[in-house]
């Protein structure tokens, strides 16, 4: 009997041995299914809250001066970022012409997505952008030498009775009402390209007939690769509809684009060789371990570091940059070795928990170190550092505490020893059997090596940036090819003139317009398009505060303005916001028929004489010629009120009413009663 007894003993402890393990066994699953639905739980919220962006700018230092100021925006929002060329080819001009049409129509009735879509065809006034038609005088340079004055006027309208009896009256009706001039259309002709490609078909083509050419400019900036790859998406889903049937061929270049192509290869390199790792990850941890829970619980902490990196991220900013998401899960990649180092220790009869603690230190002190080498980017001044520096502070982190407090209770407390393996035993034999470097065959290595920096042929460091594009150069050769055909401008370049204020660019840039003009007509420049081209300098400071004075002292401006010349003039002058707006109405309630105009301009009111009340783009300050006292002015300028346009109260031009007054109160649009801007 006192033998039996162990016997009996030994069967029960097996028993509540094994039931221990079962409730443990059970008790992992738990917690391991609990921390996938939390992971599940952020990864949903973050799906929701986080906006993810690709604006190249946010990896941009912050400009700190006006010329740095004005390259981000020009790279960015600048039309020379936002070009695309095509061209279609390979198939009879006949059947590339239709196609050319078609595409632009197609591109067209998408104004969400392209501001301009031309191909050369002939196009109505709605192919004028609108946002131009407030500003057609101020662009103008009609009225650089001769004054827009009431002759002027009077023989434009002549003209447009003219028209509104000719074929093209459709096209003049809507526009004399704002632009009796006609300024648009001639805004329009020196708008044109020194350089303009042939036109055969009614459409654009090169310079050997065998490609048709189309120009787009899509609203989206060059910085957002979001609204390119819309833009990018539209064209080639408008070029296959259109070239359905035939062996027509889409070339499609510029920086758009480029970007497009350029995130596509990248996206897909990045998706084999981020597979082919992942497989190969995989691989090495089933041969080390032999077992297909460490694959599954490794994952784990990684998986926690990148959803605390970007929910860190989506608190602390607006969005996350698409470079830091794919940066930071590169960077974060070393927490994949946390887990490992614990597996790698673990040993039979040790207790997980007991493990990670002594593991600790060692694990804590490389993750302090490496997040001190990232906080050095929160102070980069760079948006997408910092957001970079938080990903990756966050994620380490994460991942250092999930191993040390979460991973150790999912572990099978009596595993067997990873390291007792007779094909890693050979392994390692084989890998201490591979010869050693020699000091010799290291000083052989450093001389050759030393020779080739010396004999090398050329520069041994490249200092040429443009080698850095991933562009192929057959794609570059294209894209400057479509540009040399369709005359688009080279936009690498541009001439800015820093100054105090708005005044003195203007004068500098007058100043400095003769001497390029020169290098225009030497040959020099092809063509050049300036401010100074565009906008002269405002009226004279003396002829402006004489006017303001006049007119808080109850005067009206335009009749000083008037008083004493065959033909009247007018003078625009600027009044201060605040008493000025009050002080106009009260001069314009007192004058009559010949009311004041009033426009606000955020610092400063214009105010000038008109007729009658009408909505406007052609007045416009300051006015050419002016008034008594050397009172001048340089050229009308145009300013856009709430509607596109200013809004006018009033005024006095007094040219021969009786032959004018029909066409004037067209060109009026009517009077619209006593109401101020």
């Amino acid at each position: 009997m006192p033998r039996l007894r162990p016997a009996c003993v030994r069967p029960l402890q097996q028993d509540t041995h094994t039931m221990a393990l079962e409730l443990n066994a059970n008790r992992r699953i738990g917690l391991a299914l609990l921390w996938l639905a939390l992971l599940a739980v952020a990864g949903f919220w973050l799906s929701e809250t986080l906006k993810v962006t690709g604006d190249l700018r946010k990896f941009m230092p912050a400009p700190r001066t006006p010329a740095q100021k004005l390259l981000i925006e020009e790279l960015g929002e600048g039309p020379g970022s936002r070009l695309l060329l095509m061209a279609l080819s390979n198939s009879d001009p006949v059947t590339l012409a239709e196609q050319s049409q078609q595409l632009q129509k197609a591109l067209a009735a998408q104004p969400e997505l392209f501001e301009l879509v031309g191909n050369g065809g002939n196009a109505g006034l709605e192919a004028i952008p609108k946002r131009l038609l407030p500003y057609r005088y101020l662009l103008s340079d009609s009225f650089d030498k001769t004054p827009l004055d009431a002759p002027t006027l009077e023989a434009a309208l002549q003209a447009r009775v003219q028209d509104l009896g000719s074929p093209a009256a459709a096209m003049v009706e809507p526009l004399l009402p704002r632009d009796p001039t006609m300024e648009i259309l001639h805004l329009a002709e020196t708008l044109q390209p020194a350089a303009m490609p042939q036109t055969r078909n009614d459409v654009w083509f090169d310079r050997a007939g065998t490609s048709a050419l189309l120009i787009v400019q899509t609203r989206a900036a060059g910085f957002d690769p979001t609204g390119q790859q819309l833009a990018y998406d539209a064209v080639q889903a408008a070029f296959a509809k259109v070239s359905k049937g035939t062996s027509t061929r889409l070339t499609l270049t510029g920086p758009g684009a480029f970007a497009v192509e350029i995130t596509a290869r990248t996206q897909g390199e990045a998706q084999w060789i981020g597979t082919l790792d992942t497989v190969g990850l995989v691989l090495l941890l089933l041969v080390a371990y032999r077992s297909w829970k460490i694959p599954v619980l490794g994952v784990l902490p990684l998986a926690s570091a990148g959803l605390a990196g970007l929910g860190a991220v989506a608190v602390l900013f607006d969005g996350v940059h698409g470079i830091t998401v794919a940066f930071g899960f590169t960077l974060i990649g070393v927490v994949q070795d946390y887990p490992i180092h614990l597996f790698s220790h673990q040993r039979p009869g040790l207790d997980p928990r007991e493990n990670a603690r002594h593991l600790w230190p060692t694990l804590v002190t490389g993750v302090v170190s490496t997040c001190i080498a990232y906080v050095t980017f929160l102070f980069s001044g760079v948006d997408g550092l910092r957001q970079l520096a938080v990903f990756t502070i966050a994620g380490l982190a994460t991942a250092a505490v999930t191993t040390r407090w979460m991973l150790p209770a999912l572990i099978d407390p009596a595993p067997r020893d990873y390291a007792d393996s007779r094909l890693l035993a050979v392994l390692w034999r084989g890998v201490a059997r591979l010869p050693r470097p020699r000091i010799v065959s290291l000083a052989v290595m450093a001389v050759l090596s030393i020779a080739v920096i010396v004999l090398a042929p050329g520069q041994f460091w490249q200092n040429d940036l443009s080698k850095l594009t991933p562009v192929p150069p057959k794609a570059l050769a294209q894209d400057m090819h479509l540009r040399q055909e369709l005359g688009a401008p080279d936009v690498r370049y541009v001439l800015a003139l820093p100054a105090a204020n708005d005044e003195a660019a203007l004068q500098a840039s007058e100043q400095l317009r003769p001497r390029l003009d020169a290098l225009v007509r030497n040959g020099d420049l092809r063509r050049l398009r300036h401010g100074g081209a565009l906008s002269a300098q405002r009226q004279d400071p003396a002829c402006a505060a004489g006017g303001v004075a006049r007119l808080r002292a109850g005067a009206c401006v335009h009749r000083d303005c008037c008083r004493h010349h065959a033909v009247p003039q007018r003078c625009v002058c600027a009044v201060p916001a605040g008493s000025g707006r009050r002080q106009a109405r009260r001069t314009a309630a007192a004058e009559g028929s010949d009311r004041l105009a009033a426009g606000d301009l955020g610092r400063w009111f214009v105010a000038g004489p008109w007729r009658s009340q009408h909505r406007t783009g052609v007045v416009d300050r300051p006015a050419r010629s002016g008034g008594p006292g050397g009172c001048r002015a340089r050229q009308w300028r145009a300013i856009a009120g709430s509607e596109g346009s200013l809004r006018i109260v009033g005024g006095c031009l007094p040219w021969t009413r009786a032959r004018c007054a029909g066409i004037g109160r067209l060109v009026a649009g009517g009077d619209r009663g006593d109401r101020t801007a």
